[in-house]
């Protein structure tokens, strides 16, 4: 069996206004700086790029290119909505990384290593830790769990990680 391509996020339950715009009532989180959507249409994924988005609770209020009036809109009601599994996967991995903001980094023989400022992906996901003196990046294949009540990410660092850091940032991923 194959892997899925895309991700169900809602469906399309109205058209909104005059031109065009969609309600989507979402079972997903809605991801940010979506660009595509997908509408399953007869069988396939029809891609539409989106020109607008809002949140407003539980729905999203969407503008599709191409979908420039409320017949157009109407013609869609009810159709699931998709994104691609690559958006979704990216998306809520960014979303997850967010949430780690401020969780303590400790290694098991060195102890707090400093505080996660951030996450980026250079090849693999890592995130940025600063002691206060010193930033550096710290893949997160490194970790061993995470403890979200107490807001620590255990790792086990390599022998002489941390020697190859200087004053300056250092990058490691």
């Amino acid at each position: 069996m194959s892997p899925p391509t895309h991700h169900p996020i809602g469906h399309i339950s109205k058209a909104q206004g005059l031109s065009g715009a969609l309600r989507l009532a979402l079972t997903a989180t809605w991801p940010t700086n979506l660009t595509l959507l997908y509408v399953l249409q007869q069988g396939s994924y029809v891609p539409y790029p989106v020109a607008d988005a809002a949140l407003q609770g539980a729905y999203a209020v969407v503008t599709l290119a191409g979908i420039d009036s409320r017949t157009q809109a109407r013609a869609l009601q009810g159709l699931p909505v998709y994104v691609s599994q690559a958006d979704w996967q990216a998306a809520t991995a960014a979303a997850a990384q967010v949430a780690l903001q401020g969780y303590t980094v400790v290694d098991a023989e060195s102890g707090p290593l400093g505080s996660v400022t951030g996450a980026l992906d250079q090849g693999q996901p890592c995130w940025r830790v600063s002691d206060g003196k010193r930033d550096f990046t710290l893949p997160q294949a490194m970790a061993n769990s995470i403890d979200h009540a107490q807001k620590v990410i255990a790792v086990t660092l390599p022998h002489d990680f941390l020697r190859c850091f200087a004053d300056e940032e250092t990058r490691l991923c």
